[in-house]
């Protein structure tokens, strides 16, 4: 990925998620790949099964971290209410954390845009 070579890195996640089924960050990176190269089903698959075990993760830890990364994919599939709901929970258990701050706030700008594009049509 960090050579541009994004389409010879879909089969290495695809074997690291094969290996692991639960390794969150192949699925999240598979979801993104797949998009960028124009398998929206593919795409969405993966980025759903990162959502599902990340949302155990937070279940089970819920630390402001762990919302955090769960805001991180919803904000990737485009589901920014869910994503500021996450993160207004992580800014409840660590209100000082400036990175959840900012996420935050890109979060919102995104539904204010949503906002405005809807009132457009």
């Amino acid at each position: 990925i960090h050579h541009n070579q994004q389409k010879e890195a879909i089969p290495v996640y695809e074997t690291a998620v094969g290996a692991d089924p639960k390794y969150i960050k192949g699925h999240l990176m598979l979801g993104l790949l797949y998009r960028q190269h124009g398998k929206p089903q593919k795409s969405t698959e993966h980025l759903e099964i990162a959502r599902k075990l990340t949302q155990k993760v937070v279940e089970a830890e819920p630390t402001a971290e762990n919302l955090d990364a769960l805001a991180s994919i919803y904000y990737v599939m485009h589901d920014y209410t869910q994503a500021e709901a996450a993160l207004q929970k992580a800014i409840n258990l660590d209100a000082a954390n400036q990175q959840i701050l900012d996420n935050l706030a890109r979060v919102r700008r995104q539904l204010e845009n949503r906002k405005r594009e809807e009132v457009r049509k």
